[in-house]
């Protein structure tokens, strides 16, 4: 990971557990774009509730350049929030969808500016006619 990772606990006990499944959840992240800057990773058992226990929410704010991603876990896809594994997994699952959907658009956006660029310049006036 070449880029800094803070997590914050909020409402819960700091785990090194945790933050080491945290740490390889965020390392998997470089996989899909090279220029993360910075990661931070706020996890909350914010309330108890009588029918569902005790839920986690997974706040994942993610620095790249130009642009900042925030990605709250609060809906469950996989089973419930009640396993802070589980809350961790849809958080990164997310954040690894708008990461890869950024980096698409990014390299999108740079291969139609080096098209329009090449249709601008013309033929070259040093080449050789063929």
């Amino acid at each position: 990971m070449k880029y800094p990772l803070s997590v914050t606990f909020h409402n819960t006990r700091r785990s090194e557990r945790v933050e080491e499944e945290v740490k390889e959840f965020a390392e998997r992240l470089d996989k899909y774009h090279d220029r993360i800057q910075h990661c931070e990773v706020i996890i909350d058992k914010p309330h108890h509730h009588k029918s569902k226990g005790n839920e986690f929410h997974v706040k994942i704010l993610l620095s790249v350049p130009g642009q900042k991603l925030v990605v709250n876990s609060t809906t469950p896809k996989h089973g419930d929030h009640t396993s802070l594994h589980v809350a961790l997994k849809d958080a990164f699952d997310s954040a690894r969808r708008q990461v890869k959907a950024l980096r698409d658009k990014q390299s999108d956006r740079r291969g139609r500016a080096a098209a329009k660029e090449s249709r601008n310049q013309g033929p070259d006036p040093i080449a050789a006619p063929a």
